[in-house]
């Protein structure tokens, strides 16, 4: 429920705070820096080094080693940015796959396994998708 949850949390920072960005500029984007920095729960330090390079979070490495940040916080950083990316990219994957039926989401399996997605991202929605419509019940 919690990567549920956090897909979503994902997928509306995203498109909300800087979906007009993506159809302007190829180029990474640290205006929203400090807004990404507190959704990874980074340090502030890493304000300026994190942005956004089209749906995806990036650090710039450089940036953040000129601000004096250690390897070490460097390497959590890359981990949380890899992890947030790999939910971003599941839900990017997913989201056309889902509607809305009365108050119930409904998921296109069939469709999702035409597309590739991978198993366990099909097994983890439905799983997801039992446990929120259960509640909305």
């Amino acid at each position: 429920m919690k990567k549920l949850f956090t897909s979503f949390v994902s997928l509306v920072l995203i498109f909300s705070m800087v979906g007009n960005v993506f159809a302007e500029s190829n180029k990474v984007n640290y205006e929203y820096s400090s807004a990404l920095v507190q959704v990874l729960q980074l340090d502030e330090i890493f304000v300026g080094a994190v942005g956004v390079d089209g749906e995806f979070l990036v650090l710039n490495q450089q940036k953040a080693i000129d601000n004096g940040i250690s390897s070490d916080k460097i390497k959590e950083a890359k981990e949380k940015i890899k992890e947030y990316n790999k939910i971003t990219k599941d839900v990017l994957e997913i989201s056309p796959l889902l509607s809305f039926v009365g108050n119930q989401i409904q998921f296109d399996e069939i469709e999702s396994e035409k597309k590739g997605v991978s198993k366990e991202l099909i097994n983890s929605t439905k799983s997801d998708i039992e446990k929120i419509n259960k509640r909305s019940s």
